[in-house]
């Protein structure tokens, strides 16, 4: 049996109009699965996001350089599937984030917690850059605050 979509429009209208329902009902399905994506991501980011931000240390935009990593203190090299995990899991975040820049969530806070999960060159500088703009500071230190921790220190003042 061949699905409805898979057959040319005909000529015919009867076939022609089951041939646009069929599309019809898939562009609904899909859409109820955006609609039903959308609204997860977005209860996640409101339960996930400010978790991270309250356990982030106040002074960690502070130093001029990051903080080193733990995992360099695991034997053999569990380091490395450790730091591979970690940074599969700030890719997903970063692509959650720029989802949520159109759809309902904080997306550039999950862009900038993302990048705190990853390693790239020039990583500390876009992050101390992202965080310092205006509005996301003013987000951050405002769950720091209910989270009841310090706000975020640069260098020697906290902005």
């Amino acid at each position: 049996m061949t699905d409805v979509l898979d057959q040319p429009i005909s000529a015919e209208p009867a076939a022609a109009w089951q041939t646009i329902d069929a599309q019809a009902f898939r562009f609904e399905q899909l859409n109820m699965l955006y609609r039903q994506l959308s609204a997860v991501s977005f209860l996640a980011t409101l339960a996930v996001i400010p978790w991270l931000v309250v356990r982030l240390p106040a002074d960690y935009f502070a130093k001029p350089t990051r903080y080193p990593l733990i995992t360099r203190k695991l034997p053999g090299g569990m380091h490395y599937v450790v730091l591979l995990l970690k940074n599969l899991f700030g890719v997903l975040i970063v692509a959650l984030g720029v989802v949520m820049l159109v759809i309902p969530g904080q997306g550039l806070l999950t862009i900038v917690i993302g990048l705190i999960l990853l390693d790239f060159p020039g990583k500390y500088r876009l992050q101390r850059n992202l965080i310092q703009r205006k509005p996301v500071l003013k987000s951050v230190n405002w769950l720091r605050e209910r989270g009841e921790q310090a706000p975020l220190m640069f260098g020697d003042h906290t902005p």
